[in-house]
């Protein structure tokens, strides 16, 4: 027979060992631990009631159903016996790292800054990493999210999703079908996985940090990135930009091999952007009125200032540029800024060099700094 189940307190575990039939909560618990160990019985965790459970919740035999309500989970969530979602949330909210084996969710949260981690696949509608927590994580483990439709993908600011295992060679994926993507723009995705991965163009990132484990591995890009903060690639990793244009919002970092293949990077934050490492462009171009400057000296093809975004600056910052063949400077709209305040540069020796009506050439150095005059300038600082 059916029964009712009035909340209640306590810090031990609460072992429901029902055969047959569903028990109900009627109101919220807070429970030092929940484990499911009657083979036959149903433990319905009721309507828009919250639960919390401060340590594991332990699915041995038995089935237990998220009804309408929250779950709070502050260990660790196992077991082969059935979790049924339901309409329910499970938010894991514990202070140490928490993990969850493969279970289908309806609303799944990780509200926990040392980080959630997925042991087998799970299944979610909705992933909300962060709403309470600053600097949540959440980490597949090496095995692919699935995604039951209709749902929506959160990441507040601060906080993070980890795309693959650093110890597992499993080349898992962003996670698609979701109706809605939201990421912060200072959320951070990180592909991490111990074997090659391709980069999805669906969302667009707050920060994109692309890392590996003890293996060096290459991250392909699959379609144009939009980057809205920071692109930073880790040692041992490959960024391979394929033929798209990748915009960035942010700074673009690099501690490992960027390759360029016939790809273009647009730098087109509203805040100054830097670049760093040892890079090596087809094309770079910089549409940010703030201005993008150089952090080390680069390798490039083609330089375009200010194609989209008018009054758009490039500085050298000192840094030196070398150039592949056929080199191109395309002067569209804004300025060029040689020079830092310690350290004098020359012009480079594109082999072409369009400059626009309108445009400037500063050379900016608080050096003596010698003015080339092979280009024919407009404006000239």
């Amino acid at each position: 027979l059916p029964i009712s189940i009035a909340g209640f307190t306590t810090t031990g575990t609460l072992t429901s060992t029902k055969t047959a039939g569903t028990a109900t909560f009627s109101s919220g618990s807070s429970l030092g631990a929940l484990t499911m160990n009657g083979t036959g019985g149903t433990l319905n965790l009721g309507t828009s009631l919250t639960h919390t459970v401060t340590g594991a919740v332990t699915l041995t035999a038995g089935t237990l159903n998220g009804g309408s309500s929250t779950l709070n989970i502050g260990g660790n969530m196992s077991g082969a016996s059935t979790f049924t979602a339901s309409t329910g949330t499970v938010n894991f909210n514990g202070s140490s790292a928490q993990t969850t084996a493969g279970y289908t969710f309806n609303t799944l949260k990780s509200n926990n800054s040392a980080g959630l981690s997925a042991t087998a696949a799970v299944t979610v509608k909705s992933l909300t990493i962060g709403d309470v927590t600053a600097n949540s994580i959440f980490s597949d483990g090496g095995f692919q999210i699935a995604t039951s439709g209709s749902g929506t993908l959160s990441i507040s600011s601060g906080s993070k999703l980890n795309i693959g295992s650093t110890t597992v060679a499993t080349a898992t994926t962003f996670p698609t079908n979701f109706t809605t993507i939201s990421l912060n723009s200072a959320s951070t995705v990180t592909f991490q996985a111990n074997i090659a991965q391709t980069i999805s163009s669906t969302p667009t990132y707050g920060n994109l940090t692309l890392s590996t484990g003890a293996s060096s591995t290459t991250k392909t890009a699959g379609g144009a990135l939009t980057v809205a903060g920071n692109l930073s690639i880790n040692a041992s990793t490959t960024f391979d930009a394929s033929t798209f244009t990748h915009n960035i919002g942010g700074n673009f970092s690099n501690s490992g091999t960027f390759t360029a293949s016939t790809g273009t990077i647009n730098c087109n934050g509203t805040s100054a952007q830097s670049i760093s490492g040892t890079l090596t462009f087809n094309t770079l171009k910089s549409n940010n009125t703030i201005g993008v400057s150089l952090s080390n000296g680069v390798t490039l093809k083609t330089l375009t200032i200010g194609d989209v975004t008018s009054s758009s600056i490039f500085s050298d910052n000192g840094q030196t540029i070398t150039l592949s063949a056929s080199s191109a400077l395309n002067l569209t709209s804004g300025t060029y800024k040689l020079g830092s305040g310690t350290t004098a540069t020359s012009f480079p020796g594109f082999a072409s060099v369009t400059i626009s009506s309108g445009t400037t050439v500063e050379y900016a150095a608080g050096v003596t700094q010698t003015v080339s005059g092979t280009p024919t300038y407009h404006h000239l600082t």
